[in-house]
């Protein structure tokens, strides 16, 4: 089982006015056009209940659009197809492995369903072991694995029957931190060196980042914006997305020349063509915490905000602050310097015009 092997069969895939209603009524997803490409790993990212995982199901062949929704594996109209005639992997959270069997038993029962002659069985679960970095288990009990071996157990036999399309409902959730970071890492290895098309929820901004040749961000069973992971996190396309997406910094002032003013400083306007903000009218800047520089109170110049520290969180790599700055929220900031700060102290901040995510005018409902 080579990469070439996938290459060959990645395929893409469009839902046109795809929309799904329930029987009670509720509106899961709105009507949506969507397009992935042949061989990309495209995610699916939101909160709970954006309608991401229906979309996933819609294109597994688990849920069916509503009249006038069609779902296309190439130029193949599979929209009445169910999941068993689709040519889909799919990889779950709880893993679904057969409990009374063992690894090789549960990667190669798709194959033995299919009727596949068992040399050709062994041959590629052991393919698909070594692939996975599960080599030398194929006769050890599911109960006896961890749950990282157990995640990549259910991918090989996902993988087994050489599907067409790789779908992933948040297949990391149950792992723990330290753990989930290391699958994703040869996950994402795995998805590369592939080349399928692949398809993965998750609400998790880091994973998202992480896999994504693309992702697409989903609010309220819409689609929010579909960008390249640096596309989604330096030019979030509303306030959804500017505000899901990492932290994110919001704060308004009056803009004064080529400068929004502040109460104890000010920031500079982003020159980005894209501003919209009006000569001494109220507007609001995003930036994120890490871009925000961190100075010594005595080192501020005319273009420094002048703040109160009112926060501090030793995260290890970094220390992050809280700074309050004469507006409504405080300024979340975070530095790689080492020092020792304290809630109280008087502190300085710069923000470069390049760091500016957006400027915009604030509106009358933003102001009340």
């Amino acid at each position: 089982m080579k990469s070439n092997e996938f290459n060959q069969q990645a395929v893409s895939i469009r839902l046109a006015q795809c929309a799904k209603s329930f029987a009670n009524g509720t509106r899961a997803l709105q009507p949506l056009d969507l397009a992935i490409h042949p061989g990309e790993t495209l995610v699916l990212l939101g909160p709970s209940g954006c309608g991401k995982t229906t979309t996933l199901r819609m294109i597994a062949g688990l849920e069916f659009p509503d009249q006038g929704g069609r779902v296309f594996f190439g130029d193949e109209d599979v929209t009445a197809l169910p999941i068993e005639k689709r040519g889909v992997g799919m990889v779950f959270q709880n893993y679904a492995l057969f409990p009374n069997m063992s690894v090789g038993e549960n990667i190669a029962y798709g194959m033995k369903i299919r009727g596949i002659p068992a040399g050709e069985r062994i041959e590629r679960v052991e393919r698909l072991l070594e692939m996975v970095h599960l080599q030398g288990l194929s006769q050890r009990r599911v109960d006896q694995l961890s749950g990282g071996q157990k995640q990549r157990v259910a991918l090989a036999r996902a993988l087994a029957m050489e599907p067409r399309v790789l779908l992933l409902d948040e297949p990391l959730t149950a792992l723990d931190a330290k753990l989930r970071e290391a699958v994703r890492s040869d996950l994402n290895k795995l998805l590369r060196s592939l080349g399928i098309t692949a398809i993965y929820v998750t609400h998790d901004q880091g994973e998202a980042m992480a896999l994504g040749d693309r992702i697409v961000v989903m609010e309220r069973g819409k689609i929010s914006q579909i960008g390249t992971p640096q596309e989604i996190y330096y030019h979030p396309a509303n306030d959804f997305v500017a505000d899901f997406i990492g932290a994110m910094n919001r704060v308004e002032g009056i803009v004064a020349g080529n400068r929004l003013q502040l109460p104890t400083g000010s920031l500079p306007l982003a020159d980005n063509g894209r501003n919209e903000v009006v000569q001494g009218q109220p507007a609001w800047a995003l930036f994120r915490p890490e871009d925000v520089q961190v100075i010594d109170i005595t080192e501020a110049d005319a273009h420094c905000v002048r703040g109160r520290l009112i926060n501090t969180f030793f995260l290890g790599d970094r220390t992050r602050f809280e700074i309050e700055i004469g507006v409504e929220r405080a300024v979340i900031a975070e530095t790689s310097k080492r020092g020792w700060w304290e809630a109280g102290q008087q502190i300085a901040i710069r923000v470069l015009p390049e760091a500016l995510v957006k400027m915009a005018p604030r509106t009358d409902k933003e102001a009340a």
